[in-house]
C-alpha cells in the first residue's frame, strides 16, 4: 500500500511541476523546453527518494514512473496550457508521441538510477 501511495505522490509532483512550468512559461514567454534540466534534477531527486523508501530498484522505478507521467499526463496538461515554445513546428503523429513517451520514460529511469546511486553512496557513509 505504501508503494502505491508513493507512486501517487510521484505522479502528483510531476503533474504540479508540469502545470506550474507551463503556466509560467506562457506568461513570461520563455521556452518551455528549457526546463528539461530542472525536470531531470527532479527525476534524480525522485529516484533518490524512491531508493530511500523501498530500495535501489524502486529508485529506478520511481524515476521511470515520473518520466511516464511527465510524457503522458504532463504532456496532455501542457497541450491545454499552451506554454511558450520558440519556433515550435512539431507535427505530432502516433509514432512521434509513442517514441517521446518511450524516450522520456527511459530518461526518467536513468535519472532515477542516478538518484538511487547517490542514495546508495551517501547511505554507505553513515
Amino acid at each position: 500500500m505504501k508503494l502505491i501511495r508513493n507512486l501517487c505522490i510521484v505522479a502528483l509532483i510531476m503533474i504540479v511541476f508540469d502545470t506550474f512550468a507551463g503556466v509560467v512559461s506562457r506568461h513570461i514567454n520563455f521556452d518551455y523546453r528549457s526546463l528539461m534540466l530542472l525536470s531531470n534534477l527532479l527525476n534524480i531527486a525522485i529516484g533518490y527518494w524512491g531508493a530511500s523508501q523501498h530500495g535501489f530498484r524502486y529508485g529506478i522505478l520511481s524515476g521511470a514512473f515520473a518520466g511516464l507521467i511527465d510524457s503522458t499526463l504532463g504532456w496532455l496538461i501542457s497541450i491545454q496550457i499552451s506554454p511558450f515554445y520558440i519556433e515550435d513546428k512539431t507535427v505530432h503523429t502516433f509514432t512521434s508521441v509513442l517514441l517521446s513517451i518511450i524516450m522520456v520514460t527511459a530518461q526518467g529511469a536513468f535519472c532515477g538510477l542516478v538518484g538511487a546511486i547517490i542514495h546508495r553512496l551517501l547511505d554507505r557513509e553513515k
